[in-house]
């Protein structure tokens, strides 16, 4: 114990708790959508039998899938002239700095 005391001596409590405080936010933002993956069976079941049932009723000609489409020329662009703003005022903010 007094090993880790020592070499603990020059970082400050306030950066121990930042990472601690990280550590914890990212074991949270990885384990709940990994535990939210379970593996139901009698679901799964289910679905299909579901599934075969609307395949049988649905014998009609199917209809064409919509596009996806993508993002949007004008979207994109407008996210660039967003990035080039925040950028530019942190240049012009360090610059009104000095």
């Amino acid at each position: 114990m007094k090993v880790l005391a020592k070499a603990l001596e020059g970082i400050d409590m306030r950066r121990i708790t930042s990472v601690l405080m990280v550590a914890i936010v990212m074991l949270v933002a990885v384990a709940v959508p990994a535990m939210a993956q379970g593996d139901d069976k009698a679901a799964r079941k289910a679905a299909k039998q579901e599934q075969k049932k609307a395949q049988k009723a649905d014998s009609g000609p199917k209809k064409a899938t919509p596009e996806t489409g993508g993002v949007a020329p004008v979207d994109a662009a407008l996210l660039g002239v967003g990035v080039l703003l925040v950028g530019g005022g942190l240049v012009a903010y360090r610059i009104a700095r000095r």
